[in-house]
């Protein structure tokens, strides 16, 4: 940016016979450096934003809150999977002193020196030290292949008093040579000479996503779908249910992702609903009162609305402390089981209220 210009104007008259003398003198007055600083980081964040598009990145974006002492321009690139940032960035940092920009240079480079040269991710990292017009840069990078070609880079430097570092992570590509950090470099310096306005920078405004159609079920298949709300009520040790894959219109299963967690409706005419229950109801029948995780098995006896329902349930205090519903019953034809996890400590009350909902979803 342009440095402050002071013009002192000296006007010296001297009398002499016959007219008189006048000397006009033009100071360009610097910081005490004498060199430019640079007051406003959001400015060259801005300018970075506008202007660069490239290897890195189509398009950087201003942070929301930058302000004069720093600034960031980023992009979300949602391909680091895990590793690093979820976003590629460059942050800038304006300090009062160039020495001040210096020493934190300093420290990035005492960081950066050691990793080049060492193997990481079966990948050389290689080092860079392109600095264009910056008073100096350093960086390193890998160029590595766990199944997909990938880079990442890390590249830091400083001008007069402005710090700036940057992570940059990239999927299907690689960097073959020094050409594309220099147009890095260069640009960075550009946005440093060229400050422009916060208004002139790219500002990241999120796609909207796109609605999930609701599926579309029928029978028991549906009846496990509208059960979802009561699943992560009384099951709220999970947050997600969804209805299986191989579920049909006669036989369902709504569960976790881990599949330890569910409730199962079942069509089973000609008597076959209470079959079922019978031998799973003396399964349940024959563990209450028996001991389990520091507590013991509780006996559910609500079953109204039901040709015949029971169940247990436990809140151990032992393996996490786990606690638990489990509960059988039918009606007609139709057949249900459920057995979820809670966080919350379960009462006489509350597993009657499960059973009621259970008892709902097949009347």
């Amino acid at each position: 940016m342009d440095a402050k210009l002071i013009v002192m104007i000296a006007v010296v008259a001297v009398v002499a016979a016959g007219g008189a003398t006048a000397a006009v003198v033009i100071s360009n007055n610097n910081n005490s450096s004498g060199s430019d600083t640079i007051d406003d980081a959001s400015q060259v964040a801005a300018a970075f934003s506008k202007n660069y598009t490239g290897f890195f990145g189509a398009d950087f974006y201003l942070q929301d809150g930058a302000s004069k002492e720093a600034a960031k321009a980023y992009y979300p690139n949602g391909s680091t999977s895990g590793y690093g940032a979820d976003s590629n960035y460059l942050s800038f940092k304006v300090f009062e002193k160039s020495s001040e920009a210096k020493s934190e240079f300093d420290t990035n480079k005492a960081d950066y020196e050691p990793k080049i040269g060492t193997t990481i991710m079966g990948a050389q990292v290689k080092g860079t030290y392109v600095k264009a017009s910056l008073d100096d840069a350093i960086g390193y990078y890998n160029n590595f292949n766990m199944g997909t070609p990938s880079v990442y880079i890390y590249y830091t430097g400083y001008k007069e008093n402005l710090f700036f570092e940057s992570y940059i992570s990239l999927k299907n590509t690689s960097i073959q040579d020094e050409s594309e950090i220099t147009k890095l470099s260069e640009s960075i310096c550009n946005a440093i000479k060229n400050p422009v306005s916060t208004d002139q920078a790219k500002k990241y405004v999120a796609p909207t996503p796109t609605p999930t159609p609701t599926p579309t079920y029928t029978g028991v298949a549906l009846r496990c779908y509208n059960y979802t709300d009561n699943a992560k009520l009384y099951g709220n040790y999970n947050s997600e249910y969804s209805v299986t894959s191989a579920s049909t219109a006669m036989d369902a299963t709504l569960e976790t992702s881990d599949s330890e967690y569910y409730i199962t409706i079942k069509v089973l005419p000609g008597g076959g609903a209470a079959t079922q229950y019978e031998t799973d109801a003396a399964a349940i029948n024959d563990k209450i009162g028996q001991s389990v995780m520091g507590d013991t098995y509780h006996e559910i006896t609500e079953n109204t609305g039901a040709d015949a329902g029971t169940g247990y349930y436990y809140n151990g205090t032992m393996g996490g402390g786990v606690k638990v519903y489990d509960y059988v019953c039918y009606k007609g034809s139709y057949y249900a089981h459920v057995h979820l996890r809670s966080n919350d400590t379960i009462t006489a009350e509350s597993a009657a209220s499960l059973a009621l909902s259970v008892i709902a979803a097949i009347s």
